[in-house]
């Protein structure tokens, strides 16, 4: 393993997750429940344009761009036209987004703030963290990202003040994502972004054929985090969707800590070419993936129990009921022990291997269940509802993936 490009990816990890943590306790405290929900409203509409401008091209990017690395040229083709592919599917999403935002009175009143947070949209497209993981170049644009970020976490103290200041909250951070975006694609050299070159129409058909939802834990953890949010705020109100948001968002930044470790390992095992998904034999004898799997278990217990402590310190004792609060964040701690051992089992035993096909023919029919779950729990019991839908269907994703290695051999 490339511990330097392993340092790189977790700053841009920590950047991303641990530092805006940092802001979490303030955020809920200054902007009120209320407010701290609106906030998170705005970010869970905009992931879903992310999501769908990342789902299925960025995985396949990685493995072309690993086995034609020796090409400065191969790579930089590969680069623009994943680029340019995940810039169109982003303003199609886009566009669905608004044209649903704008058909809801109650979504509609919060369209400026949703303007604001499209900066970053802009910011994660700038970002192709999928051609650091395939080069193992992370150093230095990891520290630009991460000055980037820090600054923006400073300014948060610094202007937010009032229950008021929503909309100030929301530029810094989107602001911020946009900033760390450009300082990346302005620090060209060995280990900046290449140049853009022509689109090449020939990869965009093989990277488009090839895409698939790969990464669907990645796309779940998402998806997961929005939807309820979404939901919550436009039939339960802002009071409702801002304490499943607190509680889920601790609990993906503990699910997110594991993964820097799978993306440095993922060019090396794409290497090897297997063509067989690997056997349960196998994975239990592979060091590193029992290790982070005690880890996520560690991990899930720490929170568990530690819960309505971690709570009133992030939230305060007037954010909303407790017991309530804790009741939810148990629930996400689980599903966050089990999303870290699906994932490093995902991306060992499917993407690696290149059999993310299998995957996806395996886990379909448990996804859309998914959705259904989630939505319908979320309307009928709120935050907590939509933790356990989230829950149980990490269960069943969890058993389904047993069932698909055992089967595919």
């Amino acid at each position: 393993m490339n511990f330097r490009n392993l340092g790189g990816l977790y700053v841009v990890q920590i950047t991303n997750t641990v530092l805006p943590l940092l802001t979490v306790p303030y955020l809920a405290r200054t902007l009120g429940v209320e407010g701290f929900g609106v906030l998170s409203w705005v970010f869970a509409a905009t992931f879903l344009v992310v999501l769908a401008s990342d789902s299925g091209i960025n995985g396949v990017a990685i493995r072309a761009m690993v086995h034609r690395r020796g090409s400065a040229r191969a790579v930089q083709r590969i680069f623009t036209t994943t680029q340019a592919i995940r810039l169109a599917l982003a303003i199609l999403s886009s566009c669905l987004l608004w044209a649903l935002i704008l058909s809801v009175d109650h979504w509609r009143v919060n369209a400026p703030l949703l303007a604001l947070g499209m900066l970053n949209v802009l910011g994660t497209l700038s970002f192709p963290t999928y051609y650091y993981v395939a080069t193992e170049k992370n150093e230095r644009t990891a520290l630009l990202h991460f000055a980037g970020r820090a600054v923006a976490v400073g300014l948060v103290f610094v202007l937010v003040r009032t229950r008021d200041d929503v909309a100030i909250a929301l530029a810094l951070q989107s602001a911020a994502t946009l900033f760390s975006g450009l300082l990346a694609h302005l620090s060209n050299g060995v280990n900046g972004l290449p140049r853009y070159s022509g689109f090449s129409m020939r990869i965009a058909r093989v990277l488009v054929r090839r895409a698939r939802p790969s990464y669907l834990p990645e796309i779940q953890i998402q998806a997961m985090a929005s939807v309820p949010v979404l939901i919550l705020g436009s039939l339960a109100g802002s009071v409702e969707a801002g304490i499943y948001a607190l509680c889920d968002k601790i609990a993906r930044t503990g699910a997110s800590l594991f993964q820097p470790i799978l993306q440095a390992m993922l060019p090396r095992w794409a290497k090897r070419g297997d063509d067989v998904v690997a056997s349960h034999q196998a994975l239990l004898r592979e060091p590193l993936l029992v290790k982070v799997a005690v880890a996520a278990v560690c991990a899930g217990a720490v929170l568990l129990a530690g819960a309505p402590v971690w709570l009133e310190i992030v939230a305060g004792p007037k954010f909303a009921d407790m017991a309530y609060l804790s009741s939810v964040l148990r629930l996400l701690a689980v599903w966050m022990t089990l999303h870290i051992i699906l994932r490093c089992v995902e991306v060992r035993a499917f993407v690696a291997a290149g059999r993310t096909h299998d995957y996806w023919l395996a886990m379909r029919w448990l996804l859309l269940l998914q959705w259904v779950l989630l939505v319908l729990c979320t309307y009928l019991a709120g935050a907590l509802g939509g933790a356990f839908a989230i829950t149980t269907c990490e269960v069943l994703f969890v058993w389904r993936l047993g069932r698909a290695i055992g089967t595919r051999q």
